[in-house]
């Protein structure tokens, strides 16, 4: 029997989502959005009704707390929007095999 002290790994699929939105870290102002921004995209994973703000939190179990910053996050300017779209066409086209053909939907 394995010890049950013993920390597993980061699996594989979590340390690369984590990777990828590391990659987007460049367009916050500041690190408690990017944190907030890090949380909601987990909260999106476990959210099984509507995907709106307030889905993501009530999946997180942070339905208690102030929500006004959750929210400030979408009402004002807390990251670059154009900046996040490069970086997610960056991360994108490295997948892409360079002899194929990239279609976008």
């Amino acid at each position: 029997m394995k010890d049950s002290t013993e920390c597993a790994a980061t699996p594989v699929l979590l340390g690369t989502l984590l990777e990828i939105v590391e990659a987007h870290r460049g367009a916050f102002r500041q690190e408690r959005p990017f944190l907030r921004m890090q949380t909601l995209l987990l909260g999106q994973l476990f959210t099984f009704a509507r995907h709106t703000v307030t889905q993501n939190l009530l999946s997180l179990g942070l339905t208690d707390a102030d929500w006004t910053a959750w929210y400030r996050l979408f009402s004002q300017r807390r990251f670059d929007e154009e900046e996040l779209a490069r970086c997610l066409f960056r991360q994108t086209l490295r997948e892409q095999p360079p002899d194929q053909p990239m279609c976008w939907a």
